[in-house]
């Protein structure tokens, strides 16, 4: 990506959880988190991908953010806690 200019770098992380059972049934959760890959990592905190993953919004990476912060602004796992709610009530 070094030759994609500002301003085009937008990404997206993206996650799905999906839990099938023998007779059926079928639960999908999904979150998403839009973002920006930058140019050269920001940060200390996380792995992989956290460093250049910016959040316009909050002004930092995911490396940048605290870990209560980071429990916080991860929609995408957020999105997928509904999951949860869902297989309570289906085992």
């Amino acid at each position: 990506m070094k030759d994609v200019p500002a301003g085009s770098r937008a990404a997206k992380f993206v996650c799905v959880i999906t839990c099938l059972w023998p007779d059926g049934r079928k639960i999908v959760a999904r979150g998403e988190c839009p973002g920006e890959i930058l140019f050269a990592p920001q940060g200390t905190g996380g792995f992989g991908y956290d460093p250049v993953f910016f959040l316009p919004e909050l002004g930092k990476t995911y490396a940048e953010l605290t870990p209560g912060g980071k429990e916080r602004h991860l929609p995408p796992c957020a999105g997928t806690s509904g999951i949860l709610q869902n297989l309570s009530g289906g085992i």
